[in-house]
């Protein structure tokens, strides 16, 4: 606890017991010590204090002052507290978009891997089934060549049975 806090509890004491005077000169005293890292709240309780003393010593104007001193402290950690709170909700809003766009961005990932699967899968399968197709051409192109192969002997040994049959009508005729 600093020297200011202690002396703002001594202060509340003081006033408890009614010895308002003595709370005025240990207030000033806490004002020469005050500067700007003493927290705000020290701040406001020694503000008070000393509002408090004035007003029950009848020194209504010294009251006042200190009193507009405490009220503007006041809004100014009321605004403190409230701007804190502000950026904390936005900050956890924030976050919690970014989560949700991340599992957006995730679920659309998934999706991607998942089509590019079906996509691999229908090329593979395409490729196979091209090469069937290729490997059935092929085999019914040697086959067409057998074919003709045979054709063409028995189109020869048909012609060479015709003359054959000619020559030997002709030698029976004859």
């Amino acid at each position: 606890i600093s020297r200011c806090n202690l002396l703002n509890i001594e202060g509340q004491l003081m006033l408890a017991q009614g010895r308002n005077q003595e709370v005025v000169s240990l207030g000033e005293e806490v004002m020469k010590l005050m500067d700007d890292r003493l927290p705000m709240p020290a701040r406001l309780q020694a503000y008070t204090n000393m509002a408090t003393a004035f007003e029950k010593l009848g020194d209504n104007q010294s009251a006042l002052q200190y009193f507009r001193q405490s009220r503007a402290l006041e809004d100014s950690i009321f605004r403190t507290r409230q701007t804190y709170y502000f950026n904390e909700l936005e900050a956890r809003f924030n976050r919690n978009q970014k989560t949700q766009e991340l599992a957006l961005l995730d679920a659309q990932n998934e999706l991607q891997a998942t089509r590019i699967k079906q996509q691999s899968r229908l090329l593979l399968y395409g490729g196979l089934a091209l090469f069937v197709i290729i490997g059935l051409l092929a085999f019914l192109a040697q086959l067409v060549g057998r074919v003709r192969t045979q054709n063409q002997v028995i189109t020869a040994a048909l012609a060479a049975k015709e003359v054959l049959m000619r020559e030997i009508h002709h030698r029976v005729k004859n």
